[in-house]
């Protein structure tokens, strides 16, 4: 596994447990995993994930991902 590929594992995995856990939006936590562009985030997330950031999230404010 590549740097690249391990660092983006770890960006994912961090991700899916704010979104479970953490009442940030998803601007916030795509900041804290390192992404700084929202729209960016979105699409790894959406690619390597196979899910919707909407899947995880548990308050339904926050499911803004179908809205970008």
């Amino acid at each position: 596994m590549t740097y690249s590929a391990y660092l983006q594992k770890i960006r994912l995995e961090q991700s899916l447990y704010l979104l479970r856990t953490a009442s940030k939006s998803v601007e916030e936590i795509a900041a804290d995993v390192g992404y700084h562009n929202k729209g960016f985030f979105i699409s790894f997330f959406k690619k390597i994930s196979d899910d919707s950031l909407r899947i995880p999230q548990a308050d339904t404010k926050k499911m803004l991902l179908t809205s970008t």
